[in-house]
């Protein structure tokens, strides 16, 4: 291990990402840490395990606790009470809406109205066949951690 990775770096380079997970990468060599940018993705990716998922470092091993609390989360949305259909709804209308101009609220209101009626039943189905086996995933991974769906 190099001399910018020793413990105190290690825990110091922790103690930011916990903070912050959207820090990037350069926001860790800063004056603060002292460490070059090789070495903080270094510390980043082996030492502590994390990483890059859109714009945030994630811990790639959950605690205990954050196990359970997906376990939960997925276990509560088998739910059909709790299953909104936002995933499937919002990007098409904010799709349908984006880059126009409306002179009233009623013209939004018929433009998002037109094009929810737009929407195929066959895209809904898609759409919950997905979120349910997302679910299972992660039920039957016992809340752990996992990138691919």
């Amino acid at each position: 291990m190099s001399t910018s990775r020793n413990s105190d770096v290690i825990e110091k380079v922790r103690t930011l990402i916990m903070e912050d997970c959207r820090l990037a990468t350069h926001e860790v060599t800063d004056e603060e840490v002292g460490i070059s940018r090789g070495s903080a993705n270094t510390i980043l990716t082996e030492d502590l395990g994390t990483r890059r998922v859109t714009a945030k470092f994630v811990p790639k091993l959950l605690s205990p606790e954050q196990q359970q609390l997906r376990l939960e989360f997925a276990l509560d949305m088998m739910d059909l009470d709790l299953a909104p259909a936002d995933f499937i709804l919002f990007p098409r209308i904010k799709t349908a809406l984006k880059g126009r101009r409306f002179e009233s609220f009623q013209a939004i209101q018929a433009a998002v109205t037109t094009s929810l009626n737009e929407v195929p039943v066959e895209a809904f189905e898609g759409a919950y066949r997905a979120w349910e086996s997302r679910w299972k995933k992660c039920i039957d991974a016992h809340g752990q951690y996992f990138e691919e769906y």
